[in-house]
């Protein structure tokens, strides 16, 4: 292809060339506003984030400090004011003893709150036992029940076996009157 010699073929083909370079270079320069705008977007965002979660930070150390401040005064006043526990060994103003083992327990150790304590302390004639207590009291009460059972089980079986026993021992009249002869009567047993 030879090309065309017509300037003006030619002058038209070179506005459309600069024209086409011009429409390119303004897209391009769009997408760099565009990322710029997008990436400064997302700077901001991400800049905010990370001021917001110091925040947090912030109020959750001073929250957890005053939090930790007051348990930790807790534990000044009951170790000033109160008993040892028999379990944590941690001193504790709030505590209830057990009336069988005679142990200190603390509000967690015993498994009660501060209302369940006082209630249990106000009502002196309700007796609190510590739960190992409680356990082997329970199987104490469980043996004896079942001590008591075969008991009541058992007495029919035992009474002729005693009664026999006893006809086994006792001497007969004329045994006694022989014994008696011969002088081998036992003088304490108070049978005869």
């Amino acid at each position: 292809m030879t090309e065309c010699q017509n300037t003006e073929c030619q002058r038209k083909e070179q506005q459309w060339l600069r024209h086409s370079e011009r429409q390119y270079r303004k897209i391009e320069d769009q997408d760099k506003k565009q990322n710029l705008l997008i990436s400064a977007l997302y700077d901001s965002i991400i800049q905010q984030r990370e001021e917001e979660i110091k925040e947090l930070k912030e109020k959750v150390k001073e929250l957890t400090g005053k939090r930790e401040s007051k348990e930790g005064e807790d534990d000044r006043r009951n170790e000033e004011n109160g008993k040892t526990c028999g379990k944590c060994k941690k001193k504790s103003k709030e505590h209830i003893e057990c009336k069988v083992c005679e142990l200190n327990l603390c509000e967690k150790c015993s498994m009660m709150n501060k209302t369940e304590m006082n209630e249990q302390k106000q009502q002196i004639d309700q007796m609190w036992i510590c739960v190992e207590c409680d356990h082997q009291q329970w199987e104490k009460e469980n043996e004896n029940e079942k001590r008591l059972q075969k008991e009541k089980e058992e007495p029919k079986m035992r009474e002729p076996r005693i009664e026999e026993i006893r006809k086994e021992e006792e001497p007969t009249v004329e045994e006694l009157d022989l014994m008696k002869r011969f002088g081998k009567l036992i003088r304490n047993d108070e049978r005869y």
